[in-house]
């Protein structure tokens, strides 16, 4: 079980590091170029507090965005924190009822289920709309912390 778990530790970490490396470059690069456009009120035939408005509404949904980032990160967080507890509850009780190698047994496996459910969330997140909304809130969170 040790290896199966060691296994599923590298390959949670090249999955970690490809996903969220193409939704933190995508968002890098949107970032730079709206901080980098030059937008004018001629282009889009509109006066000057109009554009401002529209700034303002730009700069609003990103913070929306934003937040709801921080708002699921920690929500996911959380629930990783109190699966793990129990996972180590669990262990516990198997350790002290059947002996330290059905104890590392268990954890060994609860391991490697949390990495899997991880790899599959990541996985996941490659799907076309749900990359573009997930570059979208990291966006949205790299505006605010600016």
């Amino acid at each position: 079980t040790n290896q199966l778990r060691r296994a599923s530790e590298s390959l949670l970490d090249v999955s970690r590091s490809a996903t969220l490396g193409v939704r933190d470059a995508v968002s890098g690069t949107i970032c730079d170029q709206i901080e980098n456009s030059n937008i004018s009120t001629e282009k889009f035939n509109v006066d000057e507090d109009d554009m401002e408005v529209l700034a303002a509404m730009g700069t609003v949904c990103l913070a929306t965005l934003g937040a709801a980032q921080i708002v699921g990160e920690t929500l996911y967080e959380t629930s990783r924190d109190v699966a793990r507890k129990g996972a180590s509850v669990t262990v516990d009780v198997v350790r002290h009822t059947y002996g330290d190698t059905a104890g590392q047994v268990v954890e060994d496996a609860s391991q490697t289920v949390g990495n899997s459910f991880r790899i599959c969330m990541l996985g996941a997140m490659l799907e076309t709309t749900t990359l573009s909304f997930a570059v979208a809130k990291k966006t949205g969170k790299e505006a605010i912390y600016k």
